[in-house]
């Protein structure tokens, strides 16, 4: 503490005292010689440690009831200021995230928040976490006041306040090094009749910017959505043509500042509907550089998803059983995890799969450019059966085989590092023939069960 009770400073200070009369006594008693006068500076010790030990206790009770007192009047400062709730509940994830703490759900009120965070032991650092809990807070909060207040607090209450705010300073410069952002785009069927379509089905789009890809997972913040231009009469809830969709988001990119503010390593998901997910989403032309228009997924990593997993009435559990096995494999070859499949007979198929031989399977490699004329596609087997991952080519090669290009994709890399590798090879097919290059036609599933859109949707 910064500020000593005074009660506190008397009995350390007694406690020294004692401390030093123990090492004078028990020095004595290493050379003296008479029995009688052994004895008699054995009790003495015996004494004094009864004395430190009483000494002890009190320094205790006075420490106890400062840290009671400290806690107290934190706990009045962030009550005072509870519309800044979400500014604590970021200092609470980011807290123990460089703790490397065991996270629990984010606690939804204060006195939650403060009981998680004693929860935490101190370890080997000089302070509590509800101390560096404060610190990143001051760092947070876009609220002077309370800044103030948790200034004067941490000067009062910790010890070298100005050394923890150097350490959580040093932190934040860390994490932001390593923040990772992501676009979602969410196109799905409309329940109400077209507005901008005349004929066949209509769709809604919807896009937001996660801004932080680890706060957002953790805390379902550091996101924003993106929308059209309000001066436009638009609403959000039009709906469109299949065909029109390119167009839309072109002005969803260019009135969000998408391009601008999404750096190119950044993933993309495009939520699309089962029957819609071996469209040629990645080949969008929806960036606009030097005066050209690229394809999104030349300049980003792109992944698809599978918007019929957000339902309600979808069971996660294998979904989220095989994405866990996916993390076991990230620094593996890409190609461990995935087993080579055909679009041919699918009962078969299943059957294959469900043996105990392909549990650690995770993924599908699809041999052929799959067929969904049919009434069941093999995108209904990957999406009851959970897969998260698959990698498949749009079109058949002429010059060679998907197969063979498709291991050769998976042979290129760890898993981790599929979705670079993938937006590599769309990259290289510039230049060739579109039946020639399986980058003009290469689409990968990556469905994250722990990165989905904000329930608005």
């Amino acid at each position: 503490m910064a500020n000593k009770d005074y009660t506190l400073k008397l009995w350390e200070e007694k406690w020294n005292d004692l401390e030093q009369d123990y090492k004078t006594v028990k020095s004595q008693l290493r050379t003296e010689l008479d029995g009688s006068t052994q004895n008699k500076l054995e009790r003495q010790l015996e004494q004094i440690g009864q004395d430190m030990n009483k000494c002890d206790n009190q320094i205790q009770a006075c420490k106890r009831k400062l840290q009671d007192a400290a806690l107290d009047e934190l706990r009045k400062i962030l009550q005072y200021h509870n519309a800044q709730l979400g500014e604590m509940q970021q200092a609470y994830q980011d807290t123990v995230k460089a703790r490397s703490f065991k996270r629990r759900s984010t606690p939804e009120t204060i006195e939650s928040l403060i009981t998680e965070l004693l929860k935490i032991p101190k370890g080997k650092s000089d302070y509590t976490a509800l101390e560096e809990f404060a610190a990143w807070l001051t760092f947070i909060s876009n609220n002077n006041d309370l800044i103030r207040l948790l200034q004067q607090w941490g000067e009062e209450h910790c010890n070298i306040w100005s050394n923890l705010l150097r350490q959580i300073e040093t932190q934040r410069e860390e994490q932001g090094k390593n923040v990772q952002t992501a676009l979602f785009i969410l196109i799905s069927y409309s329940d109400e009749a077209a507005t901008q379509s005349q004929d066949g089905e209509a769709y809604r789009v919807q896009v937001w910017l996660i801004e932080n890809v680890e706060q957002y997972k953790t805390a379902r913040q550091g996101y924003r959505t993106v929308g059209l231009d309000i001066n436009s009469g638009l609403t959000g809830d039009e709906t469109y043509s299949w065909e029109a969709i390119p167009e839309v988001l072109k002005q969803y990119f260019e009135q969000g500042n998408v391009v601008d503010e999404l750096p190119p390593d950044s993933e993309v998901h495009i939520f699309l509907p089962q029957q819609l997910l071996n469209c040629n989403a990645d080949c969008w032309k929806l960036i606009k550089r030097i005066g050209m228009e690229l394809p999104i997924g030349h300049h980003y990593k792109v992944v698809v998803r599978l918007y019929e997993r957000l339902s309600r009435s979808y069971n996660p559990k294998l979904w989220k059983r095989k994405w866990q096995q996916k993390k076991s494999l990230l620094q593996e070859k890409a190609s461990t995890g995935f087993k080579g499949c055909q679009d041919c007979d699918l009962e078969d198929l299943y059957y294959d799969l469900i043996d105990e031989e392909n549990e650690n399977v995770v993924g599908l490699k699809l041999i052929d450019a799959p067929h969904q004329d049919n009434s069941i596609s093999i995108f209904d087997l990957i999406f009851e059966m959970g897969f998260p991952l698959a990698l498949w080519g749009r079109s058949n090669l002429s010059e060679s085989t998907n197969e063979v290009e498709l291991n050769r994709v998976l042979d290129a890399c760890i898993l981790a590092n599929l979705p670079k590798t993938v937006r590599e090879v769309r990259r290289k097919s510039r230049k060739k023939p579109l039946n020639c290059h399986i980058g003009h036609h290469l689409s990968l599933l990556w469905d994250d069960p722990d990165l989905v859109p904000p329930k608005s949707a």
